[in-house]
């Protein structure tokens, strides 16, 4: 009987170590989850600004967690083309400002989709926009001169609607200079300057 009772006791501390290390073995494996399910949603906007001015005459503030990419003119219609973007997050903001003979934003709309455009502004500027489900687009035109805003959402909606919506309200017009407030190089767009608009105190 004491060899019986000595194997159960013996039987009984395997099974007892063999669940304690399941058990414990499992909360280990997922620390690394949350790590990168708390990095997947620090897509916030910052509270401090940076200000970019154009040497073409136009200006705006964006976060500073942002990176801005002041790519190269692939024409000489071509005045600005600006993109916005935010590290690891998918989605981003671009301007292109350029020439067009179009007569009316109308024409502009049309030529994107057939939906029913809605009114909107940019800066000062009357503007339409279509919103395409993944994308928000935005044109406006001014003296010949077509401004355009597209938003690629990605996965997150809700944080590129916010710098969306502030880069509209913000965007406006300044005297042109020799060189931007930023370290990007704009040297390719110096010299050019829009009309259609004054600088507001």
């Amino acid at each position: 009987m004491n060899k019986i009772t000595l194997a159960l006791v013996v039987l009984v501390v395997l099974s007892l170590v063999y669940v304690w290390k399941i058990l414990y073995s499992y909360p280990k494996a997922s620390l690394a989850s949350p790590e990168g399910i708390s990095q997947a949603v620090k897509a916030v906007p910052s509270q401090t600004l940076k200000s970019y001015t154009d040497p073409s005459g136009f200006e705006f503030s964006y976060p500073d967690n942002l990176s801005l990419a002041n790519n190269e003119a692939t024409d000489s219609s071509t005045y600005a083309d600006i993109g916005l973007t935010f590290k690891g997050v998918a989605g981003d903001l671009s301007l292109k400002i350029k020439d067009s003979k179009l007569k009316t934003i109308e024409e502009w709309a049309k030529s994107i989709s057939d939906q029913t455009p809605i009114p909107a502004k940019l800066g000062t500027l009357q503007a339409l926009e279509l919103n395409l489900g993944e994308k928000i687009v935005l044109g406006s035109l001014d003296s010949g001169v077509l401004f355009t805003v597209e938003t690629t959402f990605g996965d997150k909606k809700d944080f590129w609607k916010s710098i969306y919506a502030s880069f509209l309200q913000d965007f406006s017009f300044a005297q042109p200079t020799k060189e931007t407030t930023t370290s990007v190089d704009n040297s390719s767009d110096q010299g050019i300057s829009f009309e259609g608009e004054e600088v507001v105190d």
